[in-house]
């Protein structure tokens, strides 16, 4: 429970750049798979 309080504290202060994080993660990750669906239609 602490550490949700702690990390409410921080992410109220930097919750522009907590966000934006976590969007770039999303989007590498669909990055990811779209490359993964790629490499497996040219081997087919």
């Amino acid at each position: 429970v602490k550490e949700n309080q702690e990390k409410d504290k921080i992410g109220s202060k930097s919750d522009k750049n907590g966000k934006r994080v976590e969007v770039g993660k999303s989007l590498k990750q669909l990055q990811w798979v779209e490359e993964e669906k790629l490499s497996k239609t040219q081997k087919e």
